[in-house]
């Protein structure tokens, strides 16, 4: 968790420092382009582009542009917003993904999911207040 931690900090600072110097598509430009970098040789093992085929081109098209464009609005994030409030958004995603898997997957909301959502929720809050005091 910590390691997880520590890399979402120095990408949040790597982010806002790159977006004040190129625009947000020119970081998005580079992102991709270490991307396919990075995992080409992964790619070519395994026995290049033939081993990505998939009955489901339209689905893995679709689900990389909304990627792709949630990506492109938290590098603009970085840029209008503090980054404590960036840092405080990003610590409700469990709460996201726990509420979205119950719409869109019909997991079952059980207690000790709400009950994690719920103290998730006054958390978060109270991290607001905080910051909020903190605040010149």
């Amino acid at each position: 968790m910590a390691g997880w931690l520590a890399c979402i900090v120095v990408m949040t600072v790597a982010g806002r420092e790159a977006t004040s110097r190129i625009s947000v598509f020119q970081v998005m430009e580079l992102r991709s382009l270490m991307g396919i970098v990075l995992l080409y040789p992964l790619v070519h093992r395994e026995g290049g582009f033939r081993a990505m085929k998939t009955p489901n081109l339209k689905r893995h098209v679709l689900r990389n542009i909304v990627h792709f464009s949630a990506q492109c609005c938290w590098f603009l994030a970085l840029t209008l917003i503090p980054l404590a409030q960036v840092i405080s958004i990003e610590f409700t995603t469990p709460i996201w993904t726990a509420l979205l898997a119950t719409t869109f997957l019909h997991e079952k909301l059980t207690r000790p999911r709400l009950t994690a959502i719920l103290l998730g929720l006054v958390g978060g809050d109270a991290h607001r207040r905080v910051l909020a005091t903190c605040s010149p």
